[in-house]
């Protein structure tokens, strides 16, 4: 459930990371994965009620934003939001990948 460590911010950047490691695990092996990585992308989390306010706030500021998600990528956070129903809260958003190496950005669509 996220956040899984309460706080939303690391958190988020924790379910990119790890939505990042699944998609290029089940990339087939002919596929180009850096290609494949940089696509837009849909992620869906199920939300602990307790902090939906706080995350609806938080992705109401950083759509349209690019957030580092570790030393050398950054993702393009393209929209983005809070979905409930009958007391079970979704986040569900799109990002895209954005590889930075020495603060060149190697990759843009």
């Amino acid at each position: 459930m996220f956040p899984e460590n309460g706080n939303v911010i690391e958190d988020l950047k924790q379910v990119i990371v790890e939505d990042l490691r699944v998609r290029e695990e089940s990339a087939c092996s002919t596929w180009n994965i850096d290609a494949t990585l940089k696509l837009p992308w849909g992620v869906k989390a199920i939300v602990n009620g307790e902090y939906a306010e706080e995350i609806e706030n938080y992705f109401n500021e950083i759509v349209g934003s690019k957030i580092m998600i570790d030393s050398e990528r950054e993702v393009d956070i393209l929209r983005g939001g809070l979905k409930e129903r009958k007391d079970v809260y979704t986040l569900i958003f799109r990002y895209q990948l954005i590889i930075k190496k020495n603060n060149n950005v190697a990759f843009s669509l």
